[in-house]
């Protein structure tokens, strides 16, 4: 009895020691039940000559970044892949939340296989990814999708289409298109000037509008177009056009102070105040609210533009943009604007302007800034654009946009061309021919 009696004290004491052990020397293993692809990257892929065997080019997968939906858990390339590109063997880096286990369903069976960054996976059908805890309680699906061109790129090119002398000499110039129609504002030896041409720019009218005199020549810069009419503020007041025109005054209620109106979302439209904020309205001018804002001081105070994109990663939302310089450096500003239900929501905030980031924004003297089929684009002095994919925070240049010499003012239509004039009167098309 004694010796049991000492075996069993022998035991206790080492298992004592172990976990003594353990908790000094080794890390305790925590499991989680989270489930989430948290990034998806594609490698290397070849674009083969439609219908053949003929290799093309080999692709960077890098370049085609996939888009996360965390809410519908969907997943899919917002850039589709080039026609002819092969996605029936595509090889992908796929992580997840907290090590979860991700498993991807056959193609053709509900049979769930372990992912492996080596293997290929084909992608010629949607494919369903899952995430399992890595305590094993809760898993989650996700469909992915590459999405490929069926027709091949067109290329894009600048064309002239007119040449016309009120362009000529302005000291202020700029092109507004309200659906396929185009107008200019310019100021031509002290007299502001109105252009409209109903032909895709190869005629063009000069209009009298029925606004009070006199007009103000900071018109140029104070024009919006929403929902099939133009906007804008003269003299410290607020009219709407649907033809250049006719112009409709709106009385606007209380004293809102507008400075400058730079631009519009789906619902809202935008300016700038005379206090140095930002207002905000969704009846069209009416009514204007104070927008929540970071500090004033940081907002751009020439070359002002905007333009906004739908945001992805939440319905009903705009990701809204404005740009602009503060005389000595380039200003980026965004709001995440929600107009689904009563609650706008969002805040606008500053890009920091971080003197590291070797991809900003140049300083322009003037600046054009458009969504053209998704593309968030900034023309400014000179011949070269700019892109961003990042909704703001980096910016690269786009040679496929190169604009023609002497350049001036840049609009996007509702058939997703563009337009651009000059100071030297001519008039060009930009498009996919």
């Amino acid at each position: 009895m004694r010796k049991l009696f000492n075996v069993l004290f022998c035991m206790i004491c080492a298992i004592a020691v172990l976990t003594s052990c353990k908790k000094k020397d080794e890390k305790e293993t925590i499991l989680y039940n989270d489930t989430a692809i948290t990034e998806f990257t594609l490698g290397d892929l070849t674009q083969y000559t439609p219908g053949t065997s003929n290799v093309v080019a080999t692709l960077a997968g890098t370049n085609y970044k996939m888009v996360i939906d965390q809410v519908n858990s969907t997943i899919c390339n917002r850039d589709s892949l080039p026609i002819g590109t092969a996605i029936n063997n595509v090889v992908c880096i796929v992580k997840s939340l907290n090590n979860g286990v991700i498993q991807v369903k056959n193609i053709d069976s509900d049979v769930m296989t372990a992912y492996s960054s080596a293997t290929g996976i084909d992608f010629s059908k949607p494919r369903i990814f899952r995430i399992n805890s890595s305590d094993g309680t809760a898993s989650r699906d996700y469909t992915v999708t590459l999405n490929v061109k069926k027709t091949a790129d067109k290329a894009f090119a600048w064309r002239q289409k007119a040449e016309v002398d009120m362009l000529k000499d302005n000291t202020k110039l700029r092109l507004v298109t309200l659906g396929q129609d185009l107008y200019t504002f310019g100021v031509k030896g002290g007299t502001v000037v109105f252009g409209k041409s109903t032909d895709q720019g190869t005629t063009w009218n000069a209009i009298t509008p029925d606004l009070p005199l006199p007009i103000a020549p900071s018109v140029c810069e104070n024009i919006v177009t929403k929902n099939g009419f133009m906007f804008m503020l003269s003299n410290g007041e607020l009219f709407k056009s649907s033809d250049g025109e006719h112009w409709q005054k709106i009385v606007m209620t209380g004293t809102p102070g507008l400075k400058q109106l730079f631009g519009v979302g789906t619902k809202e439209m935008f300016a700038l105040s005379n206090d140095g904020g930002i207002m905000a309205s969704d009846d069209e001018g009416v009514n204007w609210t104070v927008e929540k804002i970071g500090s004033k001081a940081a907002l751009p105070t020439a070359a002002i533009s905007s333009t906004y994109i739908g945001y992805s990663q939440m319905a009903s939302t705009d990701y809204v943009l404005l740009v602009g310089n503060d005389g000595k450096k380039s200003v980026v500003w965004r709001k995440i604007s929600t107009y689904d239900g009563s609650s706008k929501g969002g805040q606008w905030v500053c890009i920091a302007y971080d003197t590291t980031n070797k991809s900003l924004l140049p300083l322009f003297a003037n600046l054009s800034m458009v969504n053209h089929l998704d593309n968030l684009l900034a023309f400014g002095t000179g011949t070269t654009v700019y892109q961003t994919r990042d909704q703001g925070i980096t910016w690269a240049e786009n040679n496929t946009f190169l604009l023609p010499a002497n350049a001036y003012s840049v609009s996007a239509d509702a058939a997703n061309r563009i337009w651009a004039i000059g100071t030297n009167g001519m008039v060009y098309l930009g498009s996919y021919f």
